[in-house]
């Protein structure tokens, strides 16, 4: 069900279908982000963020302080959701890789999981070695390059754009329901 609220306008879609610049990465791309609850996960921390971010904008700051009950200063909020949201979320989709296949996590240790089951089948050394191949190519699509903090495989940012559009989209309503229950935030954002 999570899945579909970042396949509609992410390449999530189409990496569940082809797997994006590599068919063999379906099962990979599939057995993360359809078989986990990856994307449950990072929509509800997304939506705590907004959330808890809005219960003190308007219960703390809005009761307490009328020079900061400002629109200018609610704008400068929905931008610290939007940022505070994008930055926790990609690296809960990726994860982090490790020597120790046990010791990853996110997307690597399921794709060390994945390799494994498929090597346990296999007897033909050829075989076996495409697949460490294949499995070798879809999780070094995920670690940033030695020059960049980006990845090569753009789904988790924009898997992480997503979640932080939906994030602001509740921050607006709740702004809208807390707004009557405060001593000076009465008048913001509207």
């Amino acid at each position: 069900m999570f899945t579909d609220f970042y396949s509609w306008c992410t390449s999530l879609g189409e990496k569940f279908l082809n797997g994006g610049e590599n068919e063999e990465f379906v099962d990979y791309y599939t057995g993360y982000f359809a078989d986990t609850s990856v994307c449950s996960t990072i929509f509800w921390t997304g939506m705590g963020i907004a959330a808890v971010i809005a219960a003190l904008y308007y219960f703390g700051i809005c009761n307490f302080v009328f020079k900061l009950a400002k629109r200018w200063v609610w704008l400068c909020v929905l931008a610290l959701v939007f940022v505070i949201t994008l930055f926790t979320t990609i690296p809960q989709i990726v994860g982090h890789d490790a020597d120790n296949p046990e010791d990853a996590t996110g997307i690597f240790f399921v794709a060390y999981n994945i390799e494994s089951d498929k090597l346990d089948g296999t007897e033909d050394d050829s075989m076996r070695e495409e697949l460490q191949q294949t499995a070798s190519d879809f999780r070094e699509q995920f670690l940033a390059k030695e020059d960049s903090v980006m990845m090569r495989e753009s789904l988790p940012l924009e898997m992480a754009l997503t979640n932080a559009v939906y994030a602001i989209l509740l921050f607006i309503v709740l702004s809208f329901l807390f707004k009557r229950h405060t001593t000076h935030g009465a008048a913001v954002p509207f």
